[in-house]
């Protein structure tokens, strides 16, 4: 894959800092090698037993610990792996994705490991069970306060369970954000209702607005609630630096803002002539 660079900023990492990485593809073990020489491999001076305790923390028990790498399923693959990192006792484990393809009891394992880590574990993950279990602060990326979709935004979250807890944040967020947007079509049908029914019924409806015939006074509202949030985050992105330094999608972005607008005051329209 290849990645982007950094819009800024620098990372300096401690002198004697020790990182453990588990990608989303996992290591590559040895296939000839059995579980117990893939461990020695990582801690060649610990005693076997206890090598053969701590692997059965992870679910290798009794003969299972002579197995060959070849030999054991995608779920004991990602436990034997977790199992290497663990043991090479790194200040910072690092993974992504790490409940991919796993089994439950190597879920289970990979859980227990990582509450008994002692180190900073940094997670990408999208399985909110698994966050919930094992992490106390939640950055997201690249959605706005309501859950959706926007390149660029982000979210500091603090406090267990922090997924739920996010989760309901925006909730929250959705149900005051339908309410406002109750409160002020509440403040539209006074100005609405001075056009009386036989004032509408002498006055022929305007060309531009009858394709809003289909829609219901609720759709139109849920319409008009949808588009003045687009038209909102289009906003944003008018100040983001990769628009304003780009003239060919600085062009396009206000384009498509312009005919958001041109809409939305057609939708105005069409809310008026129906609501009562």
């Amino acid at each position: 894959m290849l990645m982007s660079q950094p819009a800024g900023g620098s990372i300096k990492l401690a002198e004697n800092l020790k990182i453990g990485y588990l990608d989303q593809q996992g290591f590559v073990l040895d296939p000839q090698k059995s579980v117990l020489e893939e461990v020695q491999s990582v801690v060649p001076d610990v005693p076997q037993q206890q090598l053969r305790s701590r692997l059965g923390a992870f679910l290798f028990t009794g003969d299972e610990v002579f197995k060959k790498t070849c030999e054991l399923s995608g779920g004991q693959q990602a436990r034997l792996i977790l199992c290497k990192l663990v043991l090479d006792n790194p200040d910072c484990l690092i993974l992504d994705e790490p409940t991919n393809h796993l089994d439950i009891a190597s879920r289970s394992a990979l859980e227990e490991a990582v509450e008994e880590y002692d180190g900073t574990v940094v997670v990408v993950s999208h399985d909110r069970f698994f966050l919930d279990r094992i992490a106390d602060k939640l950055f997201v990326i690249g959605s706005d306060r309501y859950g959706k979709k926007c390149l660029g935004a982000c979210e500091f979250i603090q406090g267990r369970p922090v997924y739920s807890k996010y989760a309901e944040l925006v909730r929250q967020r959705l149900k005051e954000f339908q309410h406002q947007k109750q409160e002020q079509f509440k403040k539209l049908e006074p100005k609405a209702a001075k056009l009386s029914q036989k004032q509408k019924e002498r006055k022929e409806k305007p060309a531009e607005i009858k394709r809003f015939n289909k829609y219901t006074v609720e759709q139109l509202e849920e319409m008009i609630i949808n588009l003045e949030k687009n038209i909102a985050e289009m906003k944003e992105r008018f100040g983001k630096a990769e628009i304003y330094k780009t003239p060919n999608l600085l062009m396009q972005l206000q384009k498509e803002f312009d005919i958001a607008n041109a809409e939305l005051q057609l939708l105005y329209k069409a809310y008026e002539w129906r609501a009562e």
